[in-house]
């Protein structure tokens, strides 16, 4: 069965898969570069406000043979949001409704 390498770029430093995974088809190729991607963002802690990572996956002659790429991007609606959040996840108390999309 063929093996494959699977590096890591998170916009600090890059990672190179000197071990591979053998694996048997595209198909298994791609789902595991992206559960591969998902489980290293999700364990990794976020320094940056907008982290993206990119996943490439190379053959055993060293050719990128497949990427994917994630990339978080979030905002603050508005600087009174923040500052609410921030204090009422410091004192422990749950945030009352502000409008109608936060009633349920």
């Amino acid at each position: 069965m063929p093996r494959y390498f699977f590096d890591l770029d998170n916009g600090k430093a890059n990672f190179v898969d000197t071990i591979g995974t053998e694996l048997n088809g595209p198909e298994m190729i791609r789902s595991d570069a992206i559960g591969f991607l998902a489980t290293v963002f999700k364990d990794e802690a976020h320094d940056s406000d907008d982290p993206a990572y990119l996943a490439s996956v190379r053959d055993e002659a060293g050719r990128v043979i497949f990427t994917t790429a994630l990339t978080l991007q979030s905002n603050w609606r508005d600087t009174e949001a923040r500052v609410e959040a921030a204090t009422i996840r410091s004192a422990g108390i749950a945030p009352a409704p502000r409008g109608p999309e936060d009633r349920t």
